[in-house]
């Protein structure tokens, strides 16, 4: 079992080495990364034989400045908006870490607040538990009261019937 897992490893490895870095990249991509890479120029056609030649500048070709024109414009306009996205990123970090303070007090009032709710909740059941507790006792006693007044009733009844009234 061993053995075939080296073998196996052994000839992938194998594999790999000889498939090289080779990728297949279409022409249209490579093409387009490479048209602004230029060769180097053969070092024979520049040598100038008159030294009289070699401080004079060769101002014919406009196209390279154009070209430099074109991308420090490009330079400047990126530049500047690097800088406003740079103002507007602290702008908003600014802001972030002000509302992350905010939220933070924010949950330590609604913590509070929470425990509070739950504390008068506790007080309203237990309020109304002693409520039901006095109701059941009013009640009770509105019965032993009538029974008291009908005893009081019979007790006068008899004492006015002993002072002689029908």
């Amino acid at each position: 079992m061993n053995h075939i897992k080296k073998t196996f490893l052994v000839l992938t490895l194998v594999i790999i080495v000889l498939s090289g870095c080779n990728m297949n990249v279409p022409e249209e991509i490579a093409h387009a990364t490479f048209t602004g890479i230029k060769k180097k120029p053969d070092s024979q056609e520049h040598v100038p034989t008159d030294s009289r030649k070699r401080f004079i500048s060769n101002t014919g070709d406009n196209s390279n400045l154009g070209d430099v024109r074109n991308w420090t414009e490009k330079y400047k306009e990126f530049k500047s908006k690097n800088e406003l996205l740079e103002k507007l990123n602290a702008e908003l970090t600014t802001d972030n870490e002000r509302l992350v303070k905010r939220f933070d007090a924010m949950s330590a009032n609604l913590k509070i607040t929470e425990k509070e709710l739950s504390d008068a909740n506790e007080l309203l059941i237990e309020m109304r538990k002693e409520l039901d507790g006095w109701k059941a006792n009013v009640l009770g006693f509105r019965e032993e009261i009538n029974e008291v007044h009908k005893e009081q009733l019979k007790a006068l009844v008899r004492i006015l019937k002993l002072l002689g009234a029908e």
